[in-house]
């Protein structure tokens, strides 16, 4: 029998004395009602606050708001035929609360706390203050538009002394911000929200802006934005409990582990020539002379690039790209300042460059030789790569320590070779894991030694528990293995970007982006870099 998730939710609300969607007892605007059946607003809005991003993405809120009410139909109608009183749905009501309950705890005790207590987190946070030292904040608004012209209307409009509010509810198009008048939030460069996140550009010019002062039209693929921060105030040391979870890993995987497995994996580190050049693009070969002139004499190329380069994803950034490797094509930089940049020295200026964008000058800010990646570039890679073994391990220590403390002994033989991984009659083929929930599965997938089949495991989770506890884990793990275990360099990056897209919220985000930023160019080095269909497209696209 498949139980309404609503009953078990109100049988978990029950035993707790809360209510996972919570009924508003104030007055609220009604949405629905029926015989024994009100949704207000406030409840319609608790039930979206629980519906995952990317179905939020493929339903409208009209679908969703059936959706509620057909559970809420079937919940009413079940509690009137007395389901929840008959002996068979009281059990599986039970077992449905002891799993929330384990899940529960399996997340606070033992995956938060990683086999490290309270005590010990407090007295290393303590001993290592000054690698907690808060980063700066901003206060930061936006206004988003869908041509330049109405960003710069805006813009001017702000210039004449009208509020930033004011302009951002009449011109902006964030559905997000706008009310708010275009109010983002407060945040430091590194825990920029999603919004920003993906476009680093947006983040380097709210943090390059004179406190108070408005920006230049910034173009991405949103839009077109007008951009205004303020410094907030700043705490000397972030707190404790918002690095808890940082200082647990650090522990888990101190730097002496990083650097221990960097010196017996440094094969693995080895790097090609690359070079991080500044440019500017202007429409004219006059234009681009007398600006050469200029930088040569000392004037400044990050404020010109900012000021009168025409590449709008580099501008922003003051002329600076990201790093660039030889041999592997970009499709942001044009390919004829790429072949050009090689031959000149850290801290020149090459020759002009005449490209479909315009007229380019550059210089070439860094160098590195083939050689080996620093440690320090590689560090959270391999802290990443590391974690995941030590946080299984320090898992596997917790339930020992949970079986010592309540004394388990195993009476059964059978069961205690089970216990050692001996196979039991039923297996565990398709037919047993069906049966399964998902945190069965995911330690079953733990102890499956052959990578496919593990593989094979974690999608079952995935498919079958899209918003269970596991489900997030599970995704990880299908590009962990990908990764470390089937060498599949492109099926891992399209798993963790799967992971980013499904799960935004979850505590393995920040090392999937980490991942994909070490992949991502390995993969674009792996492939051929002469396809010249391909650079001659990019040449005559004057977006790219």
């Amino acid at each position: 029998m498949r139980l309404s998730r609503r009953l078990v939710l109100f049988a978990l609300a029950s035993l707790l004395g809360s209510s996972c969607v919570s009924r508003s007892e104030r007055v609220d605007e009604v949405l629905v009602e029926g015989d024994g059946i009100r949704i207000t607003k406030a409840d319609f809005d608790a039930y979206l606050a629980q519906v995952p991003p990317f179905a939020r993405q493929e339903y409208s809120d009209e679908q969703l708001l059936d959706h509620y009410i057909k559970g809420e139909l079937m919940y009413v109608d079940a509690l009137r035929k007395g389901l929840d009183r008959d002996p068979k749905t009281r059990r599986a009501i039970d077992l449905a609360v002891k799993q929330l309950i384990q899940r529960e705890y399996l997340r606070r005790e033992i995956d938060e706390k990683m086999g490290i207590d309270d005590a010990q987190v407090r007295a290393y946070y303590e001993a290592h203050l000054d690698e907690f030292r808060a980063p700066p904040q901003r206060k930061c608004w936006h206004i988003l538009t869908r041509t330049a012209q109405d960003a710069e209307r805006a813009r001017q409009a702000i210039l004449s002394g009208e509020p930033f509010r004011d302009v951002a509810m009449r011109f902006s198009i964030d559905d997000l911000t706008r009310e708010q008048g275009g109010r983002i939030g407060v945040f430091s460069k590194e825990e920029a929200p999603a919004l920003l996140k993906a476009r680093p550009a947006l983040v380097e010019t709210l943090f390059a802006l004179a406190p108070g002062h408005v920006s230049t039209v910034v173009q991405s693929d949103l839009g077109f934005h007008v951009l205004k921060a303020h410094p907030a105030k700043r705490m000397p040391y972030l707190p404790l409990e918002s690095v808890a979870r940082q200082v647990r890993e650090r522990m888990l995987v101190p730097d002496s582990a990083v650097a221990r497995f960097y010196e017996e994996q440094r094969e693995t580190f080895r790097s090609e020539d690359r070079a991080q050049i500044r440019l500017l693009v202007v429409p004219t070969r006059a234009e681009a002379e007398r600006l050469r002139e200029r930088i040569a004499s000392g004037a400044d190329m990050d404020s010109l690039a900012r000021a009168v380069s025409i590449d709008p994803r580099t501008a922003s950034r003051g002329g600076l790209t990201d790093w660039l490797r030889r041999g592997v094509s970009r499709a942001d930089i044009a390919p004829e300042v790429q072949e050009a940049m090689w031959d000149v020295p850290q801290g020149e200026l090459g020759p002009i460059v005449h490209t479909a964008k315009g007229y380019t000058v550059f210089r070439v800010e860094g160098r590195d030789y083939t050689g080996f990646q620093p440690l320090e570039e590689v560090r959270e890679r391999i802290r990443t790569q590391l974690l995941v073994k030590a946080k299984e391990e320090a898992k596997e220590r917790s339930f020992q320590e949970l079986r010592r403390r309540y004394r388990i002994v195993v009476r059964s033989p059978s069961r205690r070779a089970a216990l050692k991984g001996a196979p039991e009659g039923g297996g565990t083929g398709a037919a047993s894991r069906a049966a399964m929930n998902d945190e069965e599965l995911f330690a079953l997938a733990g102890s499956e030694p052959v990578p496919a089949k593990r593989l094979e495991i974690y999608r079952g989770i995935v498919h079958r528990f899209p918003t269970a506890e596991r489900a997030d884990d599970s995704q990880f793990m299908i590009a962990f293995v990908l990764m470390e275990e089937l060498r599949d360099t492109a099926g891992a990056i399209e798993a963790y970007e799967e992971l980013i897209r499904r799960y935004p919220r979850s505590d393995w985000v920040d090392d999937a982006q980490a991942m994909l930023e070490v992949l991502r160019p390995s993969q674009e080095s792996a492939e051929p870099s002469g396809d010249a269909g391909t650079n001659a497209a990019n040449a005559g696209d004057p977006n790219r």
